[in-house]
């Protein structure tokens, strides 16, 4: 999992921290500026019809900042 170990490697010197790898799922969290938390997930793809390419799906997140608003 060359990718994997990639992306843990530029995750971590940008300041995030590994939080789990289980059987096709690794998480990083990193506390932003204002003291909430990001997480981020590389995950195995659904597979491809039979494709030879293996791929992955990154997904990151973080609250919203600022005061929330209603009444649009």
């Amino acid at each position: 999992m060359a990718l994997v170990e990639h992306a843990d490697g530029t995750l971590r010197r940008l300041g995030w921290s590994r939080e789990y790898d289980r059987s096709g799922q690794v998480g990083w969290t990193k506390q932003l500026a204002n003291a909430s938390f990001a997480s981020a997930q590389l995950s195995n793809a659904a597979p491809d019809q039979g494709g030879p390419t293996q791929k992955w799906d990154l997904f990151v997140g973080a609250p919203p900042i600022g005061t929330r608003v209603s009444g649009c």
